[in-house]
């Protein structure tokens, strides 16, 4: 991504095409956070920080720019914690806690968080990172997997759909 920001940066110009030249493979979510370590809010600090001193550097980091990238950041810090759960990992519920906790209190995040500009959708996880509300984010995690698991089989949603219809009658 970093090398891809840079390119784009120094290229004169840049054709857009609807060909794909390459194919991607989307991997079950257990293969692919293998392949993250538990240093992951570093990469993720060290790619924003990059890219906001190219937006710098170039004059253009205000206004919806700015709310894009501090939105995205924001997003990406909450995947970052979101990594606690890490089946590879095999953290206790107090490593958990800790993990998370230690995302939110990087030092760059807590600077970050001093002057950030978010969409309105983003507003509530900026919450959840200057309070640090590991109970929060913990719970908005189950809540996620347990649609995520509806999703997935239908007749289960169907039911649950069913039930929870009787429940507001």
């Amino acid at each position: 991504a970093v090398f891809n920001m840079d390119v784009y940066f120094h290229s004169n110009s840049v054709i857009s095409t609807d060909k794909a030249y390459y194919n991607y493979l989307n991997n079950e979510t257990a293969e692919v956070n293998r392949k993250f370590p538990k240093n992951y809010i570093d990469i993720v600090v060290a790619y924003f920080t990059h890219l906001k001193g190219l937006f710098i550097s170039h004059g253009i980091y205000e206004g919806k720019i700015k709310e894009h990238y501090d939105s995205s950041f924001v997003i990406a810090v909450i995947s970052a914690a979101n990594m606690y759960d890490n089946a590879t990992w095999k953290l206790s519920r107090r490593e958990k806690k800790e993990y998370i906790y230690n995302v939110f209190n990087k030092k760059e995040v807590i600077e970050f968080l001093q002057d950030v500009s978010v969409r309105e959708d983003v507003k509530p996880l900026c919450k959840i990172i200057a309070d640090k509300d590991v109970k929060k984010l913990m719970k908005m995690k189950r809540k996620e997997k347990f649609k995520n698991f509806l999703r997935k089989n239908k007749l289960i949603a169907g039911v649950y759909h069913l039930v929870k219809g009787k429940k507001n009658d």
